[in-house]
């Protein structure tokens, strides 16, 4: 009896020692260090290298879509059409050039006076609305080959007697629309008083009521008027002193978007592309 309780004493002790050996053998197993070839390689920490930085003159060509400024009350070049979009000569053409030159573009009505300046603050990435190339523009921003030529013309009342040229304009109320080549060649007018306007509606508009004598416009833009409003006449025409419309930019930016849009200008001249578009908005 006493042998057989000695032996369940050492069976009982033998257990133990063996359990003990068992836990610390699997401890120090799962904290030993993992075999060199098995270990997930990490990084070795190194200087982080800074980019080459982008050529800003890419900027343009890298965005998806590109912002066009107009004023879309300039009729046939932009306005507003039937289903309350921009339409006209250059919507057309600002479409087929961005089919060319391969890229994206979405209109931003806008008036006018704004246009500069928001190309200049980079708010829009163009701006296409009959804007004409002159040296003080061109101080200003960037832009494409000129795709149209206009004249000057000036409009009076046709019951307007005494007007009768642009020396009798001397003391008269003459309108246009600001920041325009018209309105500063309204303010060379010896003697005038200027009356700027936002759009050529409002500028036909005070011309009938009479509230200003005459106003100054753009030639294709006169036309349409006076074919709609037989009691204005033209009564002087001459040069605007520009090298003619332009497509915009922000200056010294976009020198190779301007290239592709100058070679997709010209294709379009080739392919008679732009001459069936000058036909379509009875622009010859």
């Amino acid at each position: 009896m006493v042998k057989w309780c000695e032996n369940l004493y050492l069976e009982q002790k033998m257990k133990k020692i063996m359990s003990f050996f068992m836990v610390f053998f699997l401890a120090n197993f799962l904290n030993a260090e993992t075999p060199e070839h098995t270990k997930e390689a990490k990084p070795l920490a190194t200087q982080e290298q800074p980019q080459a930085a982008q050529p800003k003159e890419q900027d343009q060509e890298n965005k998806k879509v590109l912002i066009v400024g107009t004023n879309s009350n300039y009729k046939p070049f932009s306005y507003i059409g039937m289903s309350f979009e921009p339409i006209g000569f250059e919507i057309d053409l600002i479409n087929a050039i961005a089919q060319k030159a391969g890229f994206e573009y979405e209109i931003k009505d806008m008036n006018f006076d704004k246009i500069i300046s928001s190309i200049q603050d980079e708010s829009i990435d163009m701006g296409l609305s009959s804007i004409s190339i002159t040296e003080e523009r061109k101080a200003l921003v960037d832009f494409s080959h000129p795709y149209f030529q206009t004249k000057t013309v000036y409009l009076k009342k046709a019951n307007n007697g005494k007007i009768k040229d642009k020396e009798s304009l001397n003391g008269k109320i003459v309108s246009a629309q600001k920041e325009t080549v018209f309105e500063k060649i309204a303010s060379s007018i010896e003697g005038a008083q200027i009356e700027p306007f936002n759009t050529p509606d409002i500028g036909i508009m005070n011309l009938k009521q009479n509230k200003v004598d005459a106003i100054i416009l753009d030639l294709i833009v006169a036309n349409d008027y006076l074919s709609k409003n037989k009691d204005l006449v033209k009564f002087f025409e001459e040069g605007d002193g520009t090298e003619g419309f332009g497509i915009a930019f922000t200056k010294s930016k976009n020198e190779a978007l301007i290239a592709k849009i100058n070679e997709a200008l010209e294709e379009l001249k080739s392919d008679g592309t732009y001459d069936n578009l000058l036909t379509k908005y009875h622009l010859k």
